[in-house]
């Protein structure tokens, strides 16, 4: 669990994780989503060398600002406050990365760190699919927790709306991280950035 600021995660480090500049700094309180969203979360939080060892990650459902990408930076921040390897990606940056001239190069650094957040499932066209497969593929086989982040949904009929969009792959997700559904119309009643505009009146 995050309470406060952690001022043993330096710039640097935070920087080296590609965590937005804008998460650096918040905290618990800073959440304005269900609480019991932000107890789950901090449930793993309180496990997360064991969700390490396991390699158990999260799958973060839910609308525009319903909270997902704090959640999965709040989870990115408490691993390395535990000394493990964190970073965070889009996945348009991810495959833009991926289709570069040093993409073989680049998929080996990507599953390297302990824990992955990849934000933005949002428009996954062809390119950002595969990619996507790859990282869930490789993640699972190494063993390594992944943290997605996606406005689509759980299905309430046959077939997961992820699942039509990823195949086997979306199987081989769920087999290993666990879903939390967080709820927009409660995260955005508060105005997440009314101190900073008021600074600047």
């Amino acid at each position: 669990m995050i309470k406060t600021k952690a001022p043993s995660l330096t710039p640097e480090k935070l920087e080296a994780s590609r965590i937005p500049q804008a998460f650096w700094g918040l905290s618990a309180p800073d959440f304005f989503g269900r609480p019991a969203v932000l107890q789950k979360i901090n449930r793993y939080c309180d496990r997360i060398t064991k969700a390490r060892t396991n390699g158990v990650g999260l799958l973060l459902r839910g609308g525009l600002n319903s909270g997902k990408t704090f959640l999965a930076t709040y989870v990115l921040r408490a691993a390395l406050l535990e000394a493990h390897s964190a970073k965070y990606y889009t996945l348009a940056e991810l495959t833009t990365l991926m289709m570069g001239q040093e993409g073989s190069r680049f998929f080996d650094e990507i599953v390297r760190p302990d824990f992955l957040a990849v934000d933005d499932l949002d428009d996954m066209n062809e390119g950002s699919r595969l990619t996507l497969g790859r990282i869930i593929r490789r993640r699972k086989d190494e063993g390594k927790p992944l943290l997605l982040c996606t406005i689509f949904p759980a299905s309430k009929g046959d077939t997961d709306l992820l699942e039509r969009k990823l195949g086997d792959d979306a199987r081989r997700l769920f087999d290993v991280t666990l879903t939390i559904a967080c709820a927009a119309s409660e995260f955005r009643t508060h105005d997440y950035y009314a101190e900073r505009k008021k600074a600047v009146r």
